[in-house]
């Protein structure tokens, strides 16, 4: 049986416990390039401090909190990938709040006198 090795996202996923999911600022802010941000992070940050991925949102992964923190105050025109405000997420809230209150209303015993 041929054993692989994990890939790699998933090995950052497990080694950097700080995650940022930003929008991708093609969409959010044009005069930011992806290699700005890669060569900000390289230089400031380190190579083995951080990891990213891009797709529709871009990720990255950080060691520390004050890491992602002074990436963000670098680059202030990004925005976090924050979708809670759509409306499956506000279902699903909705639900899980309305489960959480069935769930905490205490049953009334019979009061013997």
């Amino acid at each position: 049986m041929v054993r692989r090795s994990p890939p790699r996202k998933t090995l950052d996923e497990r080694s950097f416990p700080v995650r940022m999911r930003i929008e991708n600022p093609w969409k959010t802010c044009g005069s930011l390039r992806w290699t700005d941000a890669e060569v900000w992070l390289r230089e400031n940050i380190g190579p083995g401090d951080f990891a990213s991925y891009g797709g529709y949102v871009m990720e990255y992964h950080f060691r520390s909190v004050g890491a992602a923190q002074a990436f963000l105050e670098a680059f202030p025109d990004l925005s976090l990938a924050d979708y809670t405000e759509h409306v499956g997420h506000l279902r699903e809230a909705r639900r899980h709040r309305k489960q959480e209150q069935a769930s905490s209303e205490i049953p009334r015993l019979p009061h013997w006198d």
